[in-house]
């Protein structure tokens, strides 16, 4: 992980390049492990003598997002030869990531690049931009969200991950601060209605984003830059693109994980994966246990509280209450909510962008919709969760290990 300087006390505004800090949330809580034998987690080398899984890293000669993910792949399953397939899919992993990196990024121009930040530097104008974009922005217009429109609000937002101070927190807080969640409530007023702010998809990977007189006028009011931005949400868009990158070149025996819970297995071989998951109870959380699952499909982990010091921007703890506030607003005020401490959602036939649009709504929730969860499983996405030291899930195709059982606590499985 990379160690981010810590914000002066007196800026109002964070140094855009540390926002991508707050992302990387401690790599081992939540990505996957083969369960088939033992991972050696050392270097991987360009040069690779013997088959089997490895780290595939991408190349360090252009800035990218790559400390955001993990790639691992069974080199040598199809019979290739080891160091020609390794440096062929680290030729294309480099390619996605950097890419992916400069299209999605809301904080960062780069030369001949229409991402996210050029979009919402040019209101009313039409732009081509990468398919890879378009497919994404294509992809939220078809659930029929409007997150995606919340830019404005994690302009300022964002800055509270920063604080050193509940006083610092307080300017953008706006469950503390009266006047900031008027100023959300206001944002989102605008980020709701599609006659104030709408991209328009023109095919051929055109957009155009139009934004009414009246939000350009508020926003530049309060100070606010961005009126779309994919923030949280990005992760799992690249993830779904990585591993479709691999499959049109005939890599299937893999998997990419993001830091902050997003995990895209393509793996075709019917491997055994496990991953741990955890459970905040209180103001204590437990390694509640090893869910465990063969072959490919994408998993979502998402939970309100950090995990480790090194995930420090991604949420913040107030200092007198202990109350936590995380990315995940809700577009009716800018509010962040979580229906449960975590929760995970799985599906064998969806990406992650699909799992992403239908967990939305029932994540960012003041309370668990058990009949939503009850008729997404319907349709093969399915959820898993702990309520009173019980793992409830709805997945019938995975199994549990390793659940806690000591000092009190013991940890017992539910299928519903």
């Amino acid at each position: 992980m990379l160690n981010e300087e810590k914000k002066d006390s007196k800026e109002k505004k964070v140094d855009p390049e540390m926002k991508r800090a707050k992302r990387k949330i401690l790599i081992a809580v939540f990505f996957l492990i083969v369960g088939v034998g033992s991972l050696t987690y050392g270097l991987a080398k360009a040069i690779i003598k013997q088959p089997g899984w490895r780290e595939v890293t991408a190349e360090s000669t252009n800035e990218s997002c790559a400390n955001d993910f993990v790639f691992y792949y069974n080199i040598g399953y199809n019979g290739a030869t080891a160091s020609v397939e390794y440096n062929e899919l680290k030729r294309l992993y480099t390619d996605a990531i950097v890419k992916s990196f400069r299209i999605f990024h809301n904080d960062k121009s780069f030369s001949g690049v229409h991402n996210v930040k050029y979009i919402n530097e040019h209101p009313g104008e039409e732009i081509k931009v990468d398919h890879t974009l378009y497919h994404a922005f294509e992809q939220v217009e078809k659930s029929g969200l409007r997150n995606l429109y919340l830019g404005s609000v994690y302009d300022s937002y964002d800055q509270i991950f920063f604080a050193e101070t509940d006083e610092e927190a307080y300017l953008f807080d706006p469950i503390a601060n009266e006047e900031v969640k008027q100023k959300y409530q206001k944002l989102c007023a605008f980020a709701k209605d599609d006659k104030s702010v709408k991209l328009e998809l023109l095919g051929n990977d055109k957009v155009k984003l139009f934004v009414s007189k009246a939000y350009q006028e508020y926003a530049k009011s309060v100070d606010v830059h961005s009126y779309i931005d994919f923030n949280w949400m990005k992760n799992a868009f690249i993830v779904d693109y990585v591993a479709d990158i691999m499959r049109k070149g005939n890599h299937t025996a893999g998997y990419i994980a993001s830091c902050d819970g997003f995990t895209n297995n393509f793996d075709s071989t019917h491997s055994d994966f496990d991953m741990t998951f955890y459970d905040r109870d209180g103001s204590q959380y437990y390694e509640a246990g090893k869910l465990q699952y063969k072959g490919a499909r994408s998993i979502i982990y998402l939970h309100n509280y950090s995990m480790s010091v090194q995930d420090k921007y991604q949420y913040y703890e107030t200092k007198k209450t202990k109350e936590i506030r995380t990315p995940y607003l809700s577009v009716e005020d800018g509010i962040c909510r979580s229906c449960k401490n975590d929760l995970i959602m799985t599906g064998k036939k969806s990406g992650c962008v699909d799992l992403l649009m239908n967990m939305i709504p029932v994540y960012i929730a003041d309370e668990l919709d058990k009949a939503a969860i009850d008729n997404l499983s319907k349709d093969g996405i399915c959820t898993i969760y702990c309520e009173n030291h019980k793992i409830i899930c709805n997945d019938q195709t995975v199994t549990f290990d390793n659940l806690y059982d000591r000092d009190g606590i013991t940890y017992e499985e539910e299928r519903k």
